[in-house]
């Protein structure tokens, strides 16, 4: 379905698993898979995502 203009956007998140960086132990490491729907709640993007987060505490 494609996005136009004037449509409102939602991001549905969900977290499909979470660890520990094997060679970093001060970052964590987390998959997502997002789905973003409009206001019909009609799926206008579906992907998987991974995202590197700071440990340290030093940010």
């Amino acid at each position: 379905t494609p996005v136009r203009p004037g449509d409102t956007l939602h991001l549905h998140a969900r977290v499909q698993g979470a660890r520990h960086s094997s060679s970093r132990p001060d970052l964590g490491i987390i998959n997502w898979a997002w789905t973003v729907v409009n206001q019909h709640d009609e799926s206008v993007l579906e992907m998987d995502a991974t995202s590197l987060f700071d440990l340290s505490g030093n940010n």
